[in-house]
């Protein structure tokens, strides 16, 4: 347990921690810290063995009690590691890692892992194998599709619903555009209601905007996004998504719908186009949830499978 330190953000080696993160066994591209450094204000570094294993501190000052806590647009942190620190992986470690390790510095801490590093805490899909009454679990759906087969037999995994919606969509001449301009992305996002009744959970919501427009932004320079929308006839916007694209999975990071276009079934019609173009690739189509039973069962309806991953949270009073 004394293989790690505490690295504020300034003196952080960018170099190795990215090359960490992107070589990790539970990759995910919200780790990098070009991504970290857009979405929060404030972040250090846990760092093990030279960059073996890391961990992303994302951190606030509230009521002059510093807290651990996870940033919006990033479904899963924790602990990123390289093959070669699984082997040193050890009882202690895997015990104590939030006793010994995160309670070392903050009082209270709040974050979502990864399901690999999940795994290795001991947690099951069915029970938590490993209870401390001082940390609470919480339970969370991400629904991945593995679009390495062709159109056709993925097609076949479609449920009912799902089927009969993209039929429906089909007599509405709606158009798939790649590279879609951010102002007309943005201006359906924010006249959003029920985008915008989930952002104002937040303080100083309408920054989480800015946020979202140059997260988008950045990634799309890096190359690492792609921003698409479906149109009507008359060329009016009626469903845009943005994909992350990062190593072997699309991550659909944001989507959004005109609310009186619902009956066109136009995000349907996005995804499964998304899914035609993309398809025989070694890669996965990645939903990033739900736990809201319409939409967990609308990303379901794909064929997508059920990868949960966990909430850790310490019980502070």
């Amino acid at each position: 347990m004394n293989n790690f330190k505490y690295i504020k953000n300034k003196n952080i080696n960018r170099l190795k921690w990215d090359n960490c993160v992107s070589n990790s066994k539970n990759y995910r591209i919200y780790g990098l810290s070009w991504y970290l450094d857009v979405v929060c204000k404030n972040w250090d570094a846990i760092v093990f063995n030279e960059y073996e294993a890391v961990f992303p501190v994302i951190y606030k000052n509230f009521f002059f009690i510093k807290s651990v806590y996870h940033p919006l647009f990033c479904q899963q942190l924790g602990l990123f590691y390289k093959s070669s620190f699984i082997s040193k992986i050890n009882e202690d470690l895997i015990t104590n890692f939030h006793e010994k390790i995160l309670l070392k510095y903050f009082k209270n801490f709040s974050y979502c892992a990864t399901s690999e590093f999940s795994r290795i805490l001991g947690i099951d899909q069915n029970k938590l194998l490993r209870r401390n009454s001082n940390i609470i679990y919480s339970r969370n759906n991400n629904f991945l599709l593995d679009l390495n087969k062709n159109y056709e037999d993925l097609i076949l995994k479609f449920n009912s619903n799902t089927k009969r919606n993209l039929k429906k969509s089909q007599k509405f001449q709606l158009k798939f555009i790649d590279n879609v301009e951010l102002y007309f992305f943005m201006n359906l996002f924010r006249k959003n209601s029920r985008i915008k009744k989930s952002i104002k959970k937040y303080f100083f919501f309408d920054n989480n905007y800015l946020i979202v427009e140059r997260l988008i932004k950045t990634s799309i320079e890096k190359k690492r996004g792609n921003l698409v929308g479906v149109f009507d006839p008359e060329n009016n916007l009626v469903s845009a998504a943005f994909f992350l694209n990062c190593h072997d999975r699309y991550t659909m990071l944001f989507n959004v719908t005109r609310p009186k276009y619902k009956h066109f079934h136009s995000m349907t019609f996005l995804i499964n186009y998304f899914i035609k173009s993309n398809c025989m690739q070694k890669k996965f189509l990645d939903f990033e949830g739900s736990n809201i039973p319409g939409v967990k069962n609308f990303y379901a309806g794909f064929g997508a499978c059920n990868h949960q991953y966990y909430k850790i949270q310490n019980n502070f009073i």
